[in-house]
């Protein structure tokens, strides 16, 4: 199917013992997209094609079943949700259903909250505002911050159009979007409350009265998400109350932040919770101990390493999904299954 399905016979062999878990974020297609977190509708359907036809396609708490047995099945492939974005339900959920395709959403307390997760909020202000100051200033833990964006305060189709080709592993190809990255990198590790400060102050220096919400980036709601936790093919897991770097943060706030999301969630859908995404990735050894205690079974990161049968249920390994068509996701699916 698709040009090279002899190439996957071929590689069967290196698949032996393996799993392959893959991350995906917003079923949507967003003007912009710094971090790659969205897969066109058209796109998702391409790749659960490719997916059915050469893979068995499983949940990670079955993986971690599977590695407890210590036979992990051959060509076995998860995917994941990260953050609860209200697309997966009213999109992906029924593209799963269509292809009998089983998936893992890990979901925030943030549950239909008339707001946007930090990120999404700091790029629609800084990236998307029609007119801003030239000067930017605001202070972060007694250290100023100083930046003029100079004649890039209006935004203009050129500007816009740089917006919506850049990612954010290249370079910034304007200074709105190298104020951005700054402020997400300052923001990243820090306490949810003070991220919410700082946003407010980027917010009163934008001068914008009211926030715009997005389709793309508003989050499942409650009964949204009961609906999903009762179909068969979808779990469950968690993904802190506020998705904090958990690795920057004391063992008590993390006990905190795992803790309360996974009992709020399991109070919601009435089913056992037993999976857990370190949001951004970060964890350290204080995690693993608090997640394993917790009694959570499996916890997935951002690495990006294949399952095999001496893996550590609490630290596997991811691949992100991006926006390719059914012929590019082959490619990568290929690539990844040569991972150690």
């Amino acid at each position: 199917m698709f040009g090279i399905k002899k190439r996957l016979q071929r590689l069967e062999k290196l698949f032996t013992g393996k799993a392959i878990i893959l991350m995906y974020h917003s079923i949507s297609e967003p003007d912009i997209d710094p971090w790659e977190l969205s897969v066109s509708p058209s796109n998702f359907e391409q790749q659960l094609q490719i997916l059915q036809n050469s893979f068995k396609v499983s949940s990670v708490s079955d993986i971690a079943l599977s590695l407890q047995k210590g036979r992990l099945k051959n060509k076995t492939v998860a995917l994941t949700f990260d953050d609860g974005y209200r697309n997966n339900f009213q999109i992906a959920a029924p593209l799963l259903e269509k292809y009998n395709v089983p998936a893992t959403f890990f979901i925030t307390n943030k549950l239909g909250e008339e707001k946007m997760y930090w990120w999404d909020s700091l790029a629609n202000l800084i990236l998307r505002t029609s007119v801003l100051p030239a000067d930017f200033e605001i202070t972060i833990r007694e250290k100023t911050i100083n930046y003029s964006i100079g004649e890039e305060s209006v935004l203009n189709e050129y500007l816009e159009q740089l917006h919506r080709k850049w990612v954010a592993t290249d370079p910034p190809p304007t200074k709105r979007s190298e104020l951005f990255y700054k402020l997400w990198e300052l923001m990243q590790p820090l306490p949810p409350d003070e991220i919410e400060q700082i946003l407010q102050l980027v917010k009163n220096w934008t001068g914008t009265t009211q926030t715009v919400l997005f389709p793309d980036t508003s989050l499942v709601k409650e009964e949204e998400l009961k609906k999903m936790a009762n179909h068969r093919l979808i779990d469950i897991g968690i993904h802190t109350v506020n998705h904090i770097a958990l690795g920057y943060h004391s063992a008590q706030v993390q006990e905190t932040e795992i803790a309360q999301n996974k009992n709020l969630l399991e109070q919601i859908i009435n089913k056992q919770i037993t999976t857990i995404a370190y949001p951004y990735g970060e964890y350290n050894d204080t995690t693993l101990n608090i997640v394993e205690k917790t009694g959570l079974r499996a916890g997935v990161t951002v690495e990006y390493n294949v399952v095999n049968n001496s893996a550590n249920p609490f630290k596997l390994g991811r691949f992100q999904v991006k926006n390719w068509n059914a012929m590019q996701f082959e490619e990568k699916l290929l690539k990844w299954m040569k991972h150690k």
